[in-house]
């Protein structure tokens, strides 16, 4: 079965800009099922369009982020 992104759906986001990128965190659901966290990076271009990258090691300043948000992403994950 295909890929049906109407079926995916973000039960929280949250997002931390960088000086050259941005961790994005997301708490999403497909069609119905088990609630995962989703870990993606982005760059900005210089024509403003937003680009994927690898999401690569996290800098201490990210690390520590990510275990502040703990306790939001474990809510958003029991409430689905």
């Amino acid at each position: 079965m295909a890929y049906d992104s109407s079926k995916d759906v973000e039960l929280g986001s949250w997002s931390l800009d960088g000086k050259h990128n941005t961790l994005e965190v997301a708490v999403m659901q497909y069609n119905g099922g088990e609630a995962k966290v989703s870990l993606q990076r982005f760059f900005v271009k210089k024509n403003g369009d937003r680009q994927w990258t690898k999401l690569g090691r996290l800098t201490m300043d990210e690390y520590l982020w990510l275990i502040e948000l703990k306790p939001e992403i474990q809510k958003a994950i029991r409430e689905a």
